[in-house]
């Protein structure tokens, strides 16, 4: 009888500290939950701050390799927006990707017998359009 007393204040404390790391987990997990959204919407920025730097080329002086490489620029942080998780509803990423096609059959559709700068307006008009999209994005995701 004796060694059951004992051993029911055994049983209580590891009990406790059973609840215990059970709690501590569940902050954890809230933290790791703020993280996640924290890199969603980093990223979703990114996304946004490429799009600019895509729109502010400067038509007079842009070269078909700015336009390509910010084109990869945009391109690859998409693709990062879409590995990281974010809750994208399927009307909006729809409406990115198609966006983004425009955008990629202007680009490629870029007639080499005119000045750039003249190529290019039929490419800035698909830009807004990716712009507009991720607009939609952002607001769905609720990156403040």
């Amino acid at each position: 009888m004796l060694t059951k007393r004992r051993s029911f204040p055994l049983i209580v404390a590891m009990g406790a500290m059973l609840t215990l790391g059970a709690c501590a987990g569940v902050g954890a997990s809230a933290s790791t939950q703020v993280e996640a959204e924290d890199a969603v919407c980093a990223n979703i920025t990114a996304l946004g701050d490429s799009i600019e730097a895509f729109i502010a080329l400067e038509v007079s002086s842009a070269s078909i390799d700015q336009v390509q490489a910010a084109r990869e620029d945009v391109a690859d942080a998409w693709e990062t927006v879409k590995g990281s998780g974010a809750d994208i509803s399927e009307a909006n990423e729809a409406a990115v990707e198609t966006a983004w096609q425009a955008l990629e059959t202007s680009i490629d559709s870029i007639p080499t017998d005119v000045p750039l700068s003249e190529a290019l307006a039929p490419v800035k008009t698909a830009a807004e359009g990716v712009r507009t999209a991720y607009a939609e994005v952002r607001d769905g995701v609720d990156c403040s």
